[in-house]
């Protein structure tokens, strides 16, 4: 009895936190979509849609698979959507004007090639238990690479970012917050320090690293929004 309570209560808390944070993102997404009918498509503004979406995506994932108790779907279509995530990051880096070197092509082949090995539906992902207000995977097999791929594209989009803003210091054109690349380094920081924070300081298990990263990169979607009004 005691174990079934506490199996509801997990599922009543990420209902409440993940669907949250699921309407804040989808709500940010419809909104993108309204400011992109009435102030034109370009590539700046379809990637920044194109991210909200999956973000959004990912966290209906977790309720899915918690709530929903529909965890094969779950999975599948979390990790689908948060694969797209690294390479539409450096597209939206190209539409900035900031050289990316043609690497959002393969991390693009690279998110597809991942897309049809979670889309298999076999064990390569592992549902470990819903704990709290997250998720615990473990990725096996071929997945065990993921990692590899997803991280490893965030790394160039850094030193992207980086780089320009280098190049904007060293011809003195002085930086300015509004700057893309410093919005966009911003927009990474706000993500990618916290989740670090818990894993290395307080010893947060890998396998919420997924789950735990996702959620903090819904202030990656407040500074996508900012860059949005600004591309007007």
């Amino acid at each position: 009895m005691a174990q079934r309570d506490q199996l509801m209560n997990i599922k009543k808390r990420v209902l409440v936190f993940s669907g949250s944070v699921f309407l804040l993102e989808f709500s940010f997404f419809s909104y993108s979509l309204y400011w992109n009918s009435k102030w034109g498509w370009n590539e700046l503004r379809a990637s920044i849609s194109l991210l909200l979406f999956f973000l959004a995506s990912y966290q209906f994932s977790e309720v899915l698979i918690c709530s929903l108790d529909k965890k094969q779907f779950g999975k599948i279509y979390g990790h689908v959507s948060i694969t797209f995530l690294p390479p539409l990051g450096l597209w939206l880096i190209r539409s900035t004007n900031t050289s990316t070197y043609g690497l959002e092509y393969i991390t693009t082949v690279l998110a597809f090639v991942f897309v049809l090995i979670f889309a298999r539906g076999d064990d390569t992902v592992q549902i470990i238990a819903c704990e709290r207000c997250f998720v615990r995977y473990r990725y096996d097999g071929s997945a065990t690479h993921y990692g590899k791929y997803y991280f490893g594209t965030i790394a160039i989009a850094l030193t992207l970012l980086l780089a320009d803003l280098v190049e904007i210091l060293a011809n003195d054109f002085g930086l300015r917050f509004n700057d893309p690349s410093v919005l966009l380094l911003t927009g990474y920081l706000v993500f990618l320090i916290p989740t670090a924070i818990s894993l290395y300081v307080f010893k947060m298990d890998g396998s919420l690293v997924s789950s735990t990263m996702c959620k903090w990169a819904s202030l990656f979607a407040l500074i996508l929004i900012v860059l949005l009004i600004q591309s007007a």
